[in-house]
């Protein structure tokens, strides 16, 4: 996969800018919400990932396809979708276990 990328990309920064941009997704929402919260979960995390890099993806290779502006970065539509996953696995989990709890 290493040499793919050194094949398809013309230099070191791109490989640098998207490596930290996957970084960035991955990591900052659930870092975040994991030092704001004690309660953060696994799944939590995991569905941000899940569902961040997939966007960041397709907004990286379709971005053509993309209106102009500020808020269609591939990078920001990324982040905003990890924040998406991560807010929806929550109240999803929160809204399950009270369900369990309360019988």
């Amino acid at each position: 996969m290493g040499v793919g990328l050194a094949i398809f990309l013309p230099d070191v920064i791109a490989a640098l800018r998207i490596f930290y941009s996957l970084l960035g997704i991955c990591l900052f929402v659930p870092i975040l919400f994991g030092l704001a919260s004690a309660r953060t979960r696994p799944a939590e995390a995991l569905s941000a990932v899940g569902l961040g890099i997939p966007v960041w993806l397709a907004a990286r290779f379709l971005r053509a396809d993309l209106p102009a502006g500020p808020f269609f970065d591939p990078d920001l539509l990324g982040l905003a979708a990890s924040l998406l996953g991560f807010l929806t696995a929550r109240f999803f989990l929160r809204f399950l276990f009270s369900e369990k709890t309360a019988r």
